[in-house]
């Protein structure tokens, strides 16, 4: 059974870390959309023999690469509800965030 994940990645020199979210959206995922101003938590985990934060930006998908177009084809994506994909998140960090990101959106925190 594969991980459920969210994309992560390093803060690219030259871009901010919500433009670096963005970036590793689209390389992860292949997908493109708004991301929001700031971001909604962090949490820790170790990458790269080291303990690293991560920012977690909430992004609106506004549009999904196809698989034809999509760099890392060789990873599985899969659209769940915020209830479904809670319980299926491999970091426990991220549980409390997903479900509370629901209820963000109804707020329209996602506006720029």
């Amino acid at each position: 059974m594969a991980s459920t994940v969210i994309p992560k990645g390093i803060k690219e020199p030259g871009l901010s870390a919500r433009e670096s979210a963005e970036k590793e959206a689209l390389e992860e995922a292949g997908i493109k959309g708004k991301v929001a101003l700031h971001p909604i938590a962090s949490y820790t985990c170790n990458k790269w023999e080291a303990t690293c934060t991560v920012s977690v930006y909430p992004m609106k998908v506004t549009f999904v690469l196809g698989e034809e177009d999509w760099e890392e084809k060789h990873r599985t994506r899969e659209w769940f509800k915020p209830d479904i994909a809670a319980k299926k998140l491999f970091q426990p960090a991220l549980k409390p965030m997903v479900i509370n990101l629901a209820s963000l959106t109804k707020k329209d925190e996602m506006r720029q």
